[in-house]
């Protein structure tokens, strides 16, 4: 009986003797569909002399593997010597320069013809935009080739390259002196279907070099099936759909909208021609609604998703009609439109129940559940969150269970049901740890860490706000670590251990000044003028809130302005500057009255009116502005009533005293 180790190594060389018939095979079979093309481009290349340019189209990387091969060994070739050079920088700019820097690094044969081959330029000429620069550059230096490059060459580009060439370098076009169209053996076109549209792998689940190959792939398939030029036909249809919804799936969760709303109108166009192809219609419509969403029209997406759920039910299409759903809700949503942001959920719910697809059910309860949680009916909310929680640990899904148990946390917390939430936050942050998502552990710290203030556990909030801001440096993630620095600047402030305060709070301001976060970087600095105000350091407090005015009026924050005036009324006239102290307190009752907040108004009164009387002795004023407080004050049964009451009697006095002092003194 021979060896295990004889076996294997008999294995071996089958597997190489398979893998060399399949090229031999490929080989013939390239050979002898462009027999014509390859004869064509034999006789370009016996008359090539000095600067010659000749244009090879050709889809597949593959395929040009095997011209080059037939070209080296061919009898015609012998006096000539190939050079492949490669241009696949997606940046490149200059390829006659960038030739150049090469053409010392050949060792040319001085008794063969150097013929040059460039491949890989269809990365630097692209798909979609006016005027690639590569493409500028060639057209504007065309001249300067024929002494600086004094060799035939050949550009070996896929159909959609050579188009666009033709297109955007039109001089350069001009000198060609021969286009050859290599056809694509069918093996070629199998093997790139069964990686791209045959694979029962998600193409946006797939790492990175993996995803690029098969986007490479669709496009050099799309120009196999709908070749530039040529009128659109019934043939293949299925296929150039599936090919152009992929590319469309794959640029919109790239964030290139442009170039995926260009792809799906066009494979829309294609499902509009043939009335068994609806099925396909739900999914072009689908993803159409859906970039409009990501893009932030909201209306225009969901008109697509209308025309998708009508077409999902006239067909039947249950599973569809579900999805569909639960986009419309979130579109609801966004709009602000709740009530029928619920009614598509419970519909998507209703039809899952129906036919049973767990999946679906549970991202249609927890968008449930955050609708609830956004309208603060939060038992309805834990009520969706739990059964969500219940299917995805059915199903396994840790990531997503992780999230429902976030969400959980969130109406805990906002309940003030801070174990529950404790325990919420906890048992996301073991599942994010064991799957090794380190962005989504700052979440559940961060969270953790707003629990523990509220409970006054410091030192636990300070632990939290800490091990998030590590991950957040870690992984740069700038905006996190700003939010981390400000909520330990408000732990330490709270404790009275204002330096550290200060410190944190000015990390955060550096962070949310350098990415452009105004809203944010308001706040941080209301902060800091809060922490110097404490410690009696007024005119740093004034800076930090003069700063905050200053962008709140940019940004147009109208409530911000008014607390920060609001604010700045308190600060000068604890730093005895009273005069400016009663002016902020005016400007602040400008905008409460603007905001129609009549609470505030009453405060802004009342502290104008005792600075009137105290600090500059204007009594009648006062008293005016004391009453109209207080009348506001009534209307809400304000604990401040008594104390106004007493005031304006106290001012009162004191007026009827100066008034006493008055008329005894003349």
């Amino acid at each position: 009986m021979p060896s295990k180790k004889l076996l294997n190594k008999v294995s071996n060389i089958l597997n190489d003797y398979l893998k060399l018939s399949e090229l031999a095979s490929n080989f013939n079979n390239f050979i002898s569909i462009n027999q014509q093309q390859l004869s064509e481009l034999l006789t370009f290349l016996d008359f090539a002399e000095g600067f010659t340019i000749g244009f090879i189209e050709i889809n597949f990387y593959k395929d040009l593997d095997t011209l080059i091969e037939a070209l080296k060994k061919h009898p015609k070739c012998k006096d000539i010597q190939f050079e492949l050079l490669n241009f696949n920088n997606p940046e490149l700019r200059f390829l006659r320069d960038a030739i150049i820097q090469k053409l010392p690094d050949i060792n040319i044969d001085p008794d063969k013809k150097l013929v040059l081959i460039l491949q890989g330029l269809e990365k630097s000429i692209g798909m979609f935009g006016e005027y690639p620069p590569v493409l500028q550059d060639l057209n504007f230096v065309r001249d300067s080739f024929t002494k600086s490059v004094p060799h035939p060459i050949l550009f070996c580009l896929p159909d959609y390259a050579i188009t666009r060439l033709a297109k955007f370098a039109p001089d350069f076009w001009a000198w060609k002196s021969g286009v050859f169209h290599f056809n694509t053996v069918q093996s070629t076109k199998d093997d790139a279907l069964a990686k791209t549209l045959q694979s029962e792998k998600i193409i946006n689940e797939l790492e990175l070099p993996e995803k690029q190959e098969r986007v490479d792939l669709l496009h050099r398939l799309l120009m196999e099936y709908s070749p530039s030029g040529c009128h659109e036909t019934e043939d293949n249809l299925q296929t150039r759909i599936d090919i152009l919804t992929q590319l469309g799936e794959v640029n919109s969760n790239q964030f290139e909208f442009t170039k995926a709303t260009e792809y799906l109108e066009k494979a829309l166009k294609l499902v509009n021609k043939n009335e068994d192809l609806k099925n396909k219609k739900i999914t072009v419509m689908f993803q159409l609604g859906a970039i409009y969403v990501k893009q932030g029209q909201v209306e225009q997406g969901m008109a697509f998703f209308l025309q998708s759920l009508g077409v999902a039910r006239e067909t039947g299409e249950r599973v569809f009609e579900a999805i569909v759903l639960n986009s419309l809700g979130d579109a609801y949503s966004l709009l602000e439109e709740y009530q029928q942001a619920i009614e598509s959920y419970q519909q998507s719910l209703a039809i899952v129940k129906e036919i049973g697809t767990r999946k679906i059910e549970g991202i249609a309860l927890n968008a449930l559940g955050d609708v609830y949680n956004t309208l603060e009916q939060y038992e309805q909310a834990i009520e969706c969150y739990h059964q969500c929680l219940e299917f995805r640990q059915e199903i396994g899904n840790r990531k997503f269970e992780a999230i429902t148990l976030s969400n959980l946390g969130d109406v805990y917390n906002a309940l003030e049901q801070y174990q529950q939430a404790i325990e919420s936050y906890q048992q996301c942050l073991a599942i994010v740890r064991e799957i090794g998502d380190r962005k989504f552990e700052a979440i559940p710290l961060n969270a953790l860490g707003d629990v523990y203030n509220a409970l006054e556990q410091y030192q636990q909030a300070i632990e939290s706000y800490q091990q998030c801001l590590a991950i957040a440096r870690e992984i740069g993630t700038r905006k996190i670590e700003g939010m981390a620095l400000n909520k330990l600047g408000g732990v330490y402030r709270d404790l009275e251990q204002y330096q550290q305060a200060i410190e944190c709070y000015h990390q955060c301001l550096e962070i949310r000044q350098e990415i452009g976060d105004r809203q944010f970087e308001v706040l941080t600095l209301n902060d800091l003028g809060g922490v110097y105000n404490a410690l009696e350091q007024y005119q740093q407090a004034i800076e930090c809130y003069q700063q905050c005015l200053k962008i709140t009026r940019e940004i147009g924050e109208c409530r911000f302005e008014a607390v920060v005036v609001h604010t700045l009324g308190y600060v000068y006239t604890f730093s005895k500057q009273y005069q400016q102290a009663i002016e902020f307190y005016q400007q602040a009752l400008k905008c409460w009255n603007y905001l129609r907040e009549e609470k505030f108004q009453a405060s802004a009164l009342m502290n104008i009116g005792k600075l009137l009387a105290y600090t500059q002795g204007d009594f009648t004023t006062a008293v005016a502005y004391l009453q109209e407080s207080l009348a506001v004050f009534q209307q809400f049964t304000s604990p401040e009533v008594e104390n106004v009451s007493q005031m304006i009697a106290d001012v009162q006095q004191m007026a009827d005293a100066q008034e006493s002092s008055i008329s005894g003194n003349t």
